[in-house]
């Protein structure tokens, strides 16, 4: 059935909220809601077809909703329900080297045009999350999300990470890395340089005493085995010599 000479009514939420209507093969404006006026129109491609699709452009997140489209043919009269879900997936990133804080590099990350709130992280090149500083998210008078984000890198090995934002409804994320240049990272001064040597000689210094104490104190205890056995065997000795002095004089008597 074609609906080229039917009548359409695509309307939200009530019949009060006409978004577009079309009669005898032309647009019906006079009842059209004000904030549709201009960005709807019917897909004819397929309308002989029996399919009147309906196009919205500009989409904006207050298009979200319900949406019922009325067609009527003589006396047959049907209708269909269409949910929208109107996404916003951010079109501009800012992101920018504040400098050194808190013994660290603070970074920022900043995007706008997220529909619905889009979920945001920072991490780094393992891919692992490292936690924000700094986080907000706010939104304009069309509802529209924008994201700020802050991090401080404190382990300067690491020479990027990436700022990546997440919209769940579309199972969609964007990204963007950023590099630290080597004039953010501080250089050694030949004052920590040498403090270093001193304390890697001191360690050595602390290391090589407690090996020579343990090694004395092992060859003491060796001596002092060495000693304790001499005197036991004198002992024995002795006592032999002592039994030996007494048996010759009982001999001799």
């Amino acid at each position: 059935m074609s609906a080229e000479t039917m009548g359409l009514v695509w309307v939200k939420s009530s019949l009060t909220q006409v978004v577009y209507k079309y009669v005898k093969g032309k647009e019906v404006e006079d009842q059209q809601m004000t904030e549709y006026q201009g960005r709807t129109s019917i897909l004819r491609d397929n309308i002989t077809e029996g399919k009147a699709a309906l196009r919205i452009y500009d989409i904006r997140a207050s298009d979200s909703g319900n949406y019922k489209c009325y067609f009527q043919s003589g006396s047959f009269c049907e209708y269909a329900l269409v949910e929208l879900k109107a996404a916003g997936l951010g079109c501009k990133r800012f992101t920018e080297i504040k400098g050194h804080e808190d013994g660290g590099i603070q970074l920022d990350c900043t995007s706008v045009g997220w529909y619905p709130d889009p979920r945001a992280v920072w991490k780094d090149p393992y891919g692992e999350i490292v936690p924000a500083l700094e986080e907000a998210y706010t939104v304009d008078t069309d509802s529209i999300f924008m994201v700020t984000m802050a991090v401080t890198i404190r382990d300067l090995s690491v020479r990027n990470v990436s700022c990546s934002i997440n919209n769940s409804l579309l199972g969609k994320e964007k990204e963007t890395v950023i590099f630290v240049p080597d004039s953010f990272i501080p250089s050694t001064s030949p004052w920590m340089v040498a403090l270093a040597v001193i304390v890697l000689t001191l360690l050595l210094l602390i290391a090589g005493s407690i090996c020579l104490i343990e090694k004395l104190h092992r060859e003491k205890e060796i001596l002092s085995g060495e000693e304790e056995v001499e005197n036991e065997e004198k002992e024995i000795v002795g006592k032999e010599l002592g039994k030996e002095h007494v048996k010759r004089r009982r001999n001799t008597a």
